[in-house]
């Protein structure tokens, strides 16, 4: 139950830092992407370690399977709804969407840490030494944060993020939420925009990966809270949040063709409005790539599976 309010939250923040356009003069609220991408990567490493150990090929297979039925499900929306046609190097190579990209080439680098259950508390220091020295001797940023920048950079931070996603999986029973969980996590966020303000894009914004990580730990602390256990065993608010935090990927591919302008008149409701019609599109494109992906499986349907159900 912690890891899927940590992705309801994940999927909020990715969200909410694409809207710009929606935001109109306030866009600078359409902020939290970096915080929201280094949460869904955390979210990835975790569940990395909570599936079976088997040979690369159906390990790497599997993961394929959750995510090209629904880049193929986005592009099937966009020509059939949208008129936005794409061709087919495009689809299966992702281009438009980096965040795929990386998280394919992180898949590869996780599977023998994984697979051999290799020491984390040395790989992860030794990837943050790596990002650092490809900061300084192989990028050049020119000033720019590297969280935002389109460049293979960030691909490294997150995926020392995401070995930390392993680490706090494999100790989630030493974690436990205290009545101080919220604050910690307020201040890393606090502290991570500060430091990156600071630091206007020389190498001070180095130091935001502390309070990054920071806040990717207290978020899975303050999940792990009787509050928000009780709310996932409520069976209409635990479903809602399910579907919320299983539709991050969705979410992030179905956006943009969802976003206007045309409700800004209404601000700040449309903000709301928009985000629940990006949440019913993205289930829509679910439930569309589900079909895809079982179709052409031997098993039979898994209905709560594919209408996101939470299972009991």
């Amino acid at each position: 139950m912690a890891i899927d309010f940590v992705k309801v939250i994940a999927t909020l923040l990715v969200l909410n830092s694409h809207m710009g356009i929606c935001y109109g003069k306030y866009s600078s609220l359409a902020t939290g992407g970096g915080l929201g991408d280094a949460l869904f990567f955390f979210v990835s490493g975790f569940t990395l370690f909570l599936g079976r150990k088997v040979n690369f090929i159906d390990w790497y297979k599997r993961r394929l399977g959750r995510i090209f039925p629904t880049v193929i499900a986005v592009a099937l929306v966009s020509g059939l709804i949208f008129g936005i046609q794409e061709n087919f190097i495009q689809v299966m190579f992702a281009e438009k969407y980096w965040f795929l990209q990386c998280i394919l080439v992180c898949y590869i680098l996780m599977y023998p840490i994984v697979r051999y259950d290799l020491n984390l508390k040395v790989i992860f220091p030794i990837s943050v030494v790596v990002f650092l020295f490809a900061y300084f001797f192989l990028y050049q940023l020119d000033g720019q944060l590297f969280y935002g920048v389109n460049n293979t950079f960030r691909w490294l931070v997150y995926f020392s993020v995401m070995l930390l996603g392993g680490f706090i999986c494999k100790n989630s029973h030493r974690i436990q939420a205290s009545k101080y969980s919220i604050l910690w996590m307020f201040l890393c966020v606090v502290a991570w925009y500060g430091v990156n303000y600071l630091a206007k894009g020389s190498w001070l914004q180095l130091l935001s990966f502390f309070p990054l990580v920071g806040f990717c730990v207290f978020a899975y602390q303050l999940a792990t809270c009787s509050f928000i256990e009780k709310c996932f065993l409520n069976k209409i608010v635990g479903n809602i949040l399910y579907i919320i935090g299983n539709l991050c990927l969705e979410c992030y591919l179905i956006q943009k063709l969802i976003f206007t302008d045309a409700l800004n008149h209404l601000f700040p409701f449309n903000i709301i409005i928009i985000m629940i019609a990006v949440l019913f599109a993205a289930y829509f494109l679910h439930v569309i790539s589900g079909v895809i992906s079982q179709t052409f499986d031997s098993q039979p349907f898994d209905w709560k599976r594919l209408f996101l159900r939470k299972l009991t």
